[in-house]
């Protein structure tokens, strides 16, 4: 094969189909295609001024930091709205302590004189009746609590009886009517059968509390697995929602489809690894404090590890795709970040009487508050650490900020760069490229498209300062750079 001209190649015909001829031929092309650009429009390729700055929703549009913050937003409305189409019921042995908790409280309320017996009886048949209804395990653990209500409500007649604030009659029907109500508690009716010696009822209670247990616990056993599958199906629902919305937040502001599929998929995936950890967390932390006040300190922490753990996984997705440990770092903390302070919102609103009617009220906080500020802790964490970024001044995504993490950082107008260049032919795929070097980074002209201008310049690899312009195509873009601590 012979040394070919700037204008043409020239092969023999056995060299006619060897790799070497085939590079010469794409280097050749490269060249042509070079020369076609810059004929398109040599003005672009000069010196140009700043476009006039971008509109207030363009400027938001474009702001990273606001991007991941409404990204999250609508991730965490939308996560609670599908949570809330699949009426996730919560763990029975969680809602069983929940119920008891507030017929105890009701009983606390008539002792103190603040509810009359007979008021109390009504709405504690009432929440019996509901909580047996949707709760197996919750209709034997009132058993004996109920019993014991009922048997202080007949010695009550009997003090009132002695006091002569009844009469014998009063306080026969009383009494009559509150045994005839009390014989469907097993318990209560061994309390008061005649024909028991006491010794004989104590033994008959102590042998149904104990069938109850064993029978309470096969319900359990029973509704575990559907508990975790409820479990996983509700979180994981959710994590793959906001993983998905806070993964492309930036790719949809540079309008590069393929890095919003390659991002939402593995935000989606990651998304889904967070939600079924937290299921598996939950159920293990409700095992933990299975006998604990719903209202006590370990609730809390509980319900703060579960979003915790959530939150972990959301905003990793970028960070995995750029395999860059400072970018993965960064979204670690700030999904951790949104996680932790959702769990902090959630448990003191769930806990208001005010909204003890709406159970919906306290989730939809919290999952805003994760979404929202698991994108807007990410961007600001990211805004602090960076060191050396891009500004588009110029072009179609003016105003666009690229903090310049991988090594080396590809522009073009191919959608696997990572500053990437659309609609602009005389931008090549793979136009130019930024190296991070020690104490640096230095600019590096590709041999596709048009020049590579650095300060109105050709260049071919020269260390950036801050405040250079780079003109790329129809594109012109400042580099910027973090001051080193001396």
């Amino acid at each position: 094969m012979s040394e070919p001209t700037p204008d043409k190649i020239t092969v023999t015909y056995d060299d006619l189909n060897t790799r070497k001829v085939e590079q010469r031929l794409k280097e050749q092309d490269a060249l042509t295609r070079n020369r076609a650009y810059a004929a398109l429009d040599e003005s672009a390729v000069g010196p140009a001024a700043d476009a006039p700055p971008p509109g207030t929703l363009a400027a938001l549009w474009r702001n990273g930091i606001f991007a991941l913050a409404f990204f999250g937003l609508v991730g965490g409305l939308l996560a609670w709205a599908c949570g809330a189409l699949l009426d996730f019921k919560a763990d029975l042995r969680a809602d069983t302590a929940e119920r008891l908790a507030g017929i105890a409280q009701l009983i606390t309320v008539t002792e103190a004189g603040n509810l009359t017996p007979d008021q109390a009886r009504t709405v504690i048949d009432t929440a019996i009746a509901d909580g047996s209804e949707r709760n197996p395990h919750f209709a034997l653990a009132v058993v004996r609590p109920d019993a014991e209500f009922r048997r202080k409500a007949l010695d009550r007649v009997t003090v009132l009886a002695q006091a002569k604030v009844l009469s014998a009659d009063e306080a026969k029907r009383e009494a009559d009517k509150i045994l005839a109500d009390g014989q469907r508690n097993e318990d209560f009716k061994a309390m008061t059968d005649p024909a028991l010696p006491d010794a004989a009822k104590l033994q008959k209670l102590k042998d149904q509390a104990a069938a109850r247990d064993a029978a309470g616990e096969q319900i359990l056993a029973t509704e575990n697995v559907r508990s975790l599958i409820g479990n996983v199906l509700a979180y994981g629902v959710r994590g793959v929602i906001l993983g998905v919305l806070l993964a492309i937040a930036i790719p949809v502001t540079e309008n590069n489809v393929q890095a919003i599929i390659i991002n939402g998929s593995v935000g989606a995936a990651l998304g889904l690894i967070g939600g079924v950890a937290a299921a598996f967390v939950t159920g293990g932390i409700q095992r933990l404090v299975a006998g604990a006040d719903p209202e006590s300190v370990q609730h809390y922490l509980a319900t703060i590890a579960t979003w915790g753990v959530l939150g972990l996984f959301l905003t990793l997705a970028p960070g995995i795709v750029m395999r860059n440990p400072k970018k993965l770092a960064i979204g670690l903390t700030g999904g951790l970040i949104g996680g932790l302070i959702g769990g902090v919102l959630f448990e003191p609103l769930s806990n208001l009487p005010a909204l003890a009617d709406y159970p919906r009220v306290p989730e939809l906080v919290a999952m805003v508050a994760i979404g929202l500020l698991a994108g807007l802790a990410t961007g600001l964490i990211e805004n602090a650490a960076k060191t050396g970024w891009l500004k588009v001044v110029q072009g179609l995504i003016a105003g666009k900020q690229f903090i310049l993490y991988r090594n080396p950082t590809f522009i073009g107008a191919g959608p696997d760069c990572q500053i990437y260049l659309f609609k602009d032919p005389k931008v090549g795929k793979r136009h130019a490229a930024i190296h991070i070097v020690p104490g640096g980074f230095e600019i590096e002209d590709l041999p596709l498209g048009v020049d590579t201008l650095l300060n109105g310049k050709p260049t071919k690899r020269t260390r950036l300062k801050n405040g250079d312009r780079i003109q790329i195509g129809s594109t012109q873009l400042v580099f910027m750079e973090k001051a080193q601590a001396a």
